[in-house]
């Protein structure tokens, strides 16, 4: 383990602890084992947040903030193939969850998350529009809808989401409009695509 590994080991360990202690929950608390991603990802420490998605979403498997929030630390933490096998596995299961349940919302917003990594744009903006049709006021939705213009650098359509998060989620709502403001900029948005031939094949 080197210096860095040891560092962010002990700032996963500590904010485990302090989290639990300040909030009360269980250790099989998908929404602890989140927070304490969010806060080893912005340490940096990638290693440990991608732990901490995984047994969030482990624990419930519906958890799409985390689900969005894991892609962006496979990304920085240069998980490839990792992230590729696990996003085509999220794809595979959502297909055979929405031919069993149809009006399954969330099986098509984690399509949709997943189309987008392998840069599927159409793709996830259909999956994605599948799921506000089924669930019209899930201001994840717009979120993440959102996200995938702004990837598109589709400034017009970005902002519309922006507009409707405006009445669901002000928090989203203004964490999209930092993002939509890089459309056009020499800043990179956060995730960008690892696989961009192989949504075809999904």
């Amino acid at each position: 383990m080197n210096e860095n590994q040891g560092i962010c080991s002990h700032i996963r360990k500590k904010a485990a602890n302090a989290f639990t202690k300040a909030t009360h929950l269980s250790p099989g608390d998908a929404t602890t084992h989140f927070q304490i991603g969010k806060g080893c990802f912005h340490m940096r420490c990638y290693e440990e947040a991608i732990q901490s998605f995984e047994e969030a979403i482990r624990i419930d498997p519906n958890f799409i903030e985390a689900l969005g929030e894991l892609s962006k630390a496979y990304i920085l933490g240069g998980h490839r193939q990792k992230s590729v096998d696990f996003f085509t596995e999220v794809i595979k299961k959502s297909k055979e969850a929405i031919s069993i349940q149809p009006d399954n919302f969330q099986a098509y917003a984690r399509m949709g998350i997943a189309y987008e990594y392998f840069a599927g744009h159409e793709k996830a903006v259909n999956a994605l529009k599948e799921a506000l049709h089924i669930d019209p006021d899930n201001a994840y939705l717009h979120y993440y809808l959102g996200l995938v213009f702004v990837m598109q650098a589709d400034r017009k359509s970005a902002q519309g989401e922006y507009r409707t998060l405006q009445t669901l989620n002000m928090g989203l709502a203004e964490s999209l409009a930092g993002s939509i403001s890089t459309i056009g900029t020499e800043q990179d948005f956060i995730i960008s695509p690892l696989c961009k031939g192989c949504v075809d094949k999904l």
